[in-house]
């Protein structure tokens, strides 16, 4: 630098300037949603980030009326066996947000829900929580689900080796009863098994059964699609019945 050149004076800090990583530390920051949005509300002010827009609180009535809308066949006994026990597991215990425990697997479940997945996927989610972080046992899994389910249980031994263990809720019941369980395990369970194949349906029967579903929620098209699956029936054929039934 040329001797006798003097450095400009440096600007005066506003206050809105003063925040930095060092300062963030000491300052009280305000708390939002526990759970951090994956996509921000239509309404949403320009420039928000998506962390900062608190998510909508999933129900079990939200949820069920996001499957109904969702124009997919599926298993609703078992998902709600699942719900009932997680809500059960989880009552009393609420986020730090004040909202109840359960609304986080129910959001779960919404996201594998949009995703596309099937009954068994979404019972997982609302249960993922529930062996982990509530007194909930196998004893409890197999009084729900029988001991005939099957499952697989993974334990981790280190970060590169796993033991796998494909069995039965009772067969682990009565395994763990007499063996300590040591490090941590991931329980997953398959679905329930397939019912016994039923009289073949009528083209009037599989219309009748869309009607039913219209008349719990769901559109016409979606009714037929559900309706058809299983049968020897095509959508077009039960939806054009359907249509015949409403007109009568």
């Amino acid at each position: 630098m040329p001797e006798g050149k003097k450095l400009p004076a440096p600007a005066p800090v506003r206050e809105e300037d003063s925040y930095s990583a060092k300062t963030h530390l000491h300052q009280p920051v305000q708390e939002t949603a526990t759970v951090a949005a994956t996509a921000q509300p239509a309404d949403a002010p320009e420039g928000t980030l998506p962390s900062e827009v608190r998510p909508e609180i999933v129900t079990w009535e939200k949820l069920c009326e996001a499957i109904k809308a969702s124009g997919r066949a599926y298993d609703m006994d078992m998902i709600e066996k699942a719900y009932n026990l997680a809500n059960d597991a989880h009552k009393g215990v609420c986020r730090r947000s004040g909202e109840p425990y359960i609304c986080h697997p129910l959001a779960v479940a919404r996201l594998v829900l949009d995703l596309g997945m099937d009954s068994e996927s979404i019972a997982a989610a609302l249960l993922h929580d529930v062996v982990e972080d509530t007194p909930t046992t196998l004893d409890d899994l197999t009084a729900a689900f029988g001991p005939e389910r099957s499952i697989t249980l993974c334990r981790e031994l280190t970060k590169l080796h796993e033991e796998i263990w494909k069995t039965t809720l009772g067969e682990a019941q009565t395994h763990y009863a007499e063996n300590d369980p040591r490090g941590e395990y991931v329980l997953v369970m398959a679905g329930a098994p397939a019912a016994e194949a039923e009289e073949e349906l009528t083209l009037e029967q599989a219309a009748q059964r869309a009607l039913e579903l219209t008349r719990n929620g769901y559109a016409a098209s979606a009714a037929a699609k559900a309706a058809a699956q299983g049968t020897p029936y095509s959508k077009s054929e039960v939806y054009k019945q359907l249509l015949a039934l409403q007109a009568d």
